[in-house]
């Protein structure tokens, strides 16, 4: 396997902004297939052996992508997010996983705008980060969610990133503690790979849109409290320059 897709894909809740409706659950699985789509054309005749891990805890198989004819693979885990939710555990079970060496980090609604597969594959195997556009409402395209010049000092910004598996294994992978609460789970990753010595490059000509979609409610399950709590976590992990996080992807790797 010369690489492998880790694409942690769930429902979430969300506000109808525009008419104030409140939607328990906004279903990725349409935006999923039109990046994977995407995927499939920029596969064509190549002969690279890719392969993409789908982590859920809401979709339970994965017909909708089987005239895709792509290699996939579905992983279902059960959390309760009562107390707050983070991808780490989704990002841990895909890594460990991985049949490659190589992986990328992305999410279900980023689609590929460059040639990102030819791209890659003429780079050597490395750390990258690439750039992002966010896409607005009316489909025109929005700020950029990260290049070189923003958000650019850590490898955190992972809406489509390259990764050497061992780097992510060497730190433990995605700190779990951060599902106790929300948001910093990215920071942390990010500056636990930098702590480790662990080089990385952001590739501006390398680009993904991050498909609309409606914003996570962050004003339920008194959020603000849970990423106060997230927060403290980070600034101790930093404080104690943690490098290998304590529960993290080595909890799986003898079950």
């Amino acid at each position: 396997m010369d690489l492998s897709f880790i694409i942690p894909c769930d429902s979430f809740s969300y506000y109808n902004l525009s008419g104030y409706e409140y939607c328990k659950e906004f279903n990725r699985q349409d935006l999923l297939l039109k990046t994977l789509q995407k995927y499939k054309e920029l596969l064509n005749n190549r002969s690279e052996k890719i392969e993409f891990i789908i982590v859920s805890r809401t979709i339970f198989n994965l017909d909708f992508l089987k005239d895709l004819n792509l290699d996939l693979k579905l992983i279902n885990y059960v959390y309760d997010d009562s107390n707050g939710f983070a991808p780490s555990k989704a990002f841990n079970l895909g890594t460990l996983s991985a049949l490659a060496g190589y992986i990328c980090i992305t999410s279900p609604e980023v689609i590929p705008i460059t040639n990102v597969i030819n791209q890659v594959f003429n780079l050597p195997k490395n750390n990258y980060i690439c750039k992002c556009i966010d896409q607005n409402k009316d489909l025109t395209n929005g700020m950029v969610l990260v290049d070189s010049n923003f958000r650019s000092n850590v490898p955190s910004m992972y809406f489509l990133a390259f990764y050497l598996k061992q780097n992510i294994l060497d730190i433990n992978g995605w700190d779990e503690e951060f599902m106790n609460g929300f948001s910093f789970e990215d920071d942390d990753f990010g500056n636990r790979f930098i702590r480790a010595g662990f080089n990385f490059s952001v590739r501006n000509d390398i680009i993904g849109l991050h498909q609309y979609h409606p914003r996570i409610d962050f004003s339920i399950s008194d959020s603000e409290q849970k990423i106060k709590r997230n927060r403290e976590h980070f600034f101790n992990n930093n404080n104690q320059n943690i490098i290998k996080c304590r529960k993290g992807i080595d909890q799986y790797a003898f079950k």
